[in-house]
């Protein structure tokens, strides 16, 4: 995370307390934006947010409820596909000891809220069941 590192600098102020960590990261083909995921406390639960690279700007998006997720482009740099659970509804994320269920897949169009992603994917037959996405080298599948 070396754009990352540069722009915040120590990963470990990214909160007073230090409990905040970068989990994972994604970078778009083009090299222009980074996904990046961030975890609180060590929770499992993440919250994705995004940054250009060349004037390290954060964007506006943060994708929330995510948790076990990929991170995957589109080949045109306009979003990705993560995965989310609904909304918990309770204060205790992190802490819980509750089976995960019904993970959906979403795309994200990049400068659009949350509230406007497309399902992608769910299996409610399945609810213990998890996804992920992968793009085709020709972008169409």
């Amino acid at each position: 995370a070396v754009v990352l590192t540069q722009s915040t600098g120590d990963p470990n102020k990214l909160s007073e307390d230090g409990t905040v960590a970068v989990s994972s990261k994604s970078f778009s083909e083009d090299g222009q934006l980074m996904a990046y995921s961030i975890s609180v406390s060590g929770s499992d639960w993440k919250t994705i947010k995004f940054m250009r690279t060349d004037t390290k700007e954060e964007l506006v998006d943060t994708l929330n409820h995510v948790k076990f997720s990929c991170m995957t482009w589109t080949h045109d740099h306009k979003g990705l596909f993560y995965n989310r659970y609904q909304e918990a509804g309770r204060t205790d994320l992190g802490t819980e000891t509750d089976t995960n269920i019904n993970q959906k897949l979403y795309y994200h169009r990049i400068g659009t809220p949350q509230s406007d992603d497309i399902l992608v994917l769910e299996f409610p037959e399945e609810p213990t069941w998890m996804s992920g996405a992968g793009i085709s080298d020709c972008g169409q599948y």
